[in-house]
């Protein structure tokens, strides 16, 4: 077909590239890398790390009290072409674009919720899961939480107790509260799913957003997909679902080398 990227993601992204042009995609995503932000008031110094911070993956829950006991009949649930489906206008997503609009304090602007906007928020809290509801919550990189844990609190929890204070280093008792990064969506699901105690938002920003603009790249490979067979139709899925993930690459791409250490150990 003509591709020549070293990946399926980036031969998407070439190809949307070609296909909406260049001008386009500059104006639509911009380099959020290069724009930079207070690092002593947002926590990080430029505004694509700030956003990355809301990066969520999968989720994957067994409810603690149906943990180790057989079930039967059970059902499996799946969605064709999801990604392009929720990226294309017919699901009526839209879409953050362009350059962010910055806030720092402990509101959300009016503007910010506006139907044609998307916003990521910073906030610090306590939270505790409401009655019936499932917890998503996951906190990496803590010293008190387990990363792969879906948190029903930000109590901290050691040696089969739970508290909900600490001691730092310097002997001064803290609250269990925690910084949080969500995206508007995920910001909306945390408040429907968890109580809050001492709630404050720190800062955020928001995207002017648009619907519609992956419609010319999905609609080409959707027909491509539902009138072929074998290798095309595949490359056609492949189309389909790549881009999506190429859009969230990691500008970091730094590695590691594995060494021998004198004691012999890797």
């Amino acid at each position: 077909e003509g591709h020549d990227a070293l990946t399926i993601g980036s031969c998407c992204l070439k190809e949307y590239k070609n296909i909406i042009g260049s001008d386009t995609y500059d104006r639509l995503f911009p380099n959020l890398y290069e724009i930079p932000i207070d690092p002593d008031i947002y926590g990080m110094d430029n505004a694509g790390d700030y956003v990355r911070k809301s990066y969520y993956g999968g989720w994957c829950y067994v409810v603690p009290q149906k943990q180790n006991k057989v079930f039967k009949h059970g059902l499996t649930a799946d969605v064709n072409s999801l990604y392009p489906s929720m990226m294309h206008s017919e699901s009526g997503n839209r879409y953050p674009v362009g350059r962010p609009t910055i806030w720092s304090g402990n509101y959300i602007p009016v503007e910010a919720i506006a139907q044609d906007k998307f916003y990521f928020v910073r906030f610090k809290t306590r939270f505790y899961i409401k009655h019936n509801m499932l917890p998503f919550v996951h906190i990496r990189n803590s010293i008190f939480y387990r990363g792969t844990e879906s948190l029903e609190s930000s109590d901290i929890k050691f040696n089969g107790q739970t508290y909900t204070h600490y001691e730092d280093k310097e002997g001064n008792i803290q609250e269990a509260s925690v910084t949080l990064t969500m995206t508007q969506t995920e910001f909306k699901l945390f408040q429907e799913h968890y109580d809050t105690v001492d709630f404050q938002i720190l800062d955020g920003c928001y995207f002017h957003a648009e619907i519609g603009i992956f419609d010319d790249y999905i609609n080409k490979w959707r027909e491509i997909k539902v009138t072929s067979k074998g290798a095309r139709r595949t490359l056609a899925k492949l189309f389909l679902n790549n881009l999506y993930g190429k859009m969230a690459a990691n500008m970091d791409s730094t590695f590691k080398v594995a060494f021998l250490k004198e004691d012999g150990t890797v």
